[in-house]
């Protein structure tokens, strides 16, 4: 089980999806707000007066707890990154690197949603439709859970160019489903 320091550094149930995913929609999702770990030295910082051996075994193990950590969020950064130069062409972000240090102070974040501010624009009629879809009642055959994916997934395709506040997705939620009739008791709270 992850410990309170853990979930600081990633979600607990997303992972380190906050390379990819706008922070608006990380953090509709994850309720720990993450925090990018940084580099503790090669040293632990150690108080003045020397602490007792107890105390400095536990800065110790504390340290190395931070470089893993710091060492893990590189390394997953760097798998990101290769995983989108596999995938894409680099000449269609290639604007965003340094001559210096390329894409080391780049994030993916910042490539992705170069390209979509880019090369993707959805037209009117898509986001009309991807709009209606989002408000589509449900029915006595629709999965609840179902209903949050669609709901979800339609957020996000259109965050770029209409974004919705979490209060606006759910007031579109919940409407949809007074009108349904359905799982009355489970929103009433």
């Amino acid at each position: 089980m992850a410990s309170d320091e853990d979930k600081t550094y990633r979600c607990g149930t997303l992972g380190y999806l906050v390379f990819m995913a706008q922070p608006s929609i990380f953090t509709t999702h994850c309720e720990t707000p993450f925090i990018k770990p940084v580099n503790p030295g090669m040293h632990p910082t150690l108080p003045d007066p020397p602490p007792t051996a107890v105390v400095l075994a536990e800065l110790v193990r504390e340290h190395k707890n931070k470089i893993k950590k710091f060492r893990e969020y590189n390394a997953m950064d760097r798998a990101c990154k290769q995983v989108i130069s596999k995938l894409i062409p680099e000449k269609f972000y290639k604007s965003l690197a340094s001559r210096l240090i390329g894409f080391s102070k780049i994030t993916c974040l910042k490539i992705l949603t170069h390209l979509i501010t880019e090369y993707t624009k959805l037209d009117d009629d898509a986001i009309q439709l991807i709009n209606k879809n989002m408000k589509t009642l449900i029915n006595g055959e629709t999965l609840f859970k179902d209903f949050i994916e669609q709901i979800e997934w339609n957020q996000e395709a259109v965050a770029v160019q209409n974004p919705y506040t979490p209060e606006q997705i759910l007031s579109m939620a919940v409407n949809n489903v007074k009108k349904s009739g359905l799982y009355t008791e489970d929103c009433r709270y």
